[in-house]
């Protein structure tokens, strides 16, 4: 029993220590859903701070398929190991960062994660990712509704992000939906714009 416990202390400081390597300050996200693929795509824009000097970051991107990362307008060279648990998303910078640099990715991903309801589980789902609901054969009268969950270690499912409940930040999120539709999040609405 002491080795499993000894391990999981060991991951943790070494978690620990990739979160104080870099403060996240701001996250922006413009994202659009497309239902038939139960996916949602477009851009996280990840304002960081290094605490250390810096030229390799490492990011939580779990089930999401990474397109692009830019900073300032110049695509960066990265890798990603999809059978890592976090997604370990290891973008290399442009140039060696000082500590108190501002940085500002700007991520092209899409999600893969499909959050399906788990019959085992109380709360009938992970929490992890998006869990999407629509009108079925047996439940026509049920709402087009997609959910996300912020809670540490499952908001990697559906942003890229340093997923570790010590990283306080700002964020904000621009979100396309198809009326009716509507989006609800915590903080304060700034606009609402209606399209044809």
């Amino acid at each position: 029993m002491l080795k499993p416990l000894l391990a999981s202390a060991f991951l943790g400081a070494a978690l620990a220590a990739q979160a104080q390597a870099v403060k996240l300050q701001h996250i922006a996200l413009d994202l659009q859903l497309d239902w038939k693929k139960q996916e949602a795509f477009g851009t996280a824009a990840l304002t960081l701070s290094p605490q250390t000097p810096l030229q390799t970051l490492r990011l939580d991107a779990a089930h999401l398929h990474v397109e692009r990362i830019s900073q300032s307008g110049k695509a960066l060279q990265f890798t990603q190991d999809s059978a890592a648990a976090d997604g370990a998303l290891k973008v290399q910078l442009a140039r060696m960062h000082t500590q108190g640099e501002t940085i500002t990715l700007r991520i092209t991903y899409r999600t893969q994660w499909i959050n399906h309801s788990d019959p085992g589980n109380i709360w009938s789902s992970t929490g992890l990712g998006l869990r999407w609901f629509e009108p079925t054969l047996t439940d026509p009268r049920k709402r087009r509704v997609v959910w996300a969950s912020g809670d540490p270690r499952s908001a990697r499912h559906w942003m890229p992000t340093l997923d570790d409940p010590s990283q306080w930040h700002t964020s904000e999120l621009r979100a396309t939906v198809d009326a009716p539709l509507q989006v609800f999040a915590s903080g304060e609405l700034q606009s609402v714009k209606t399209t044809k």
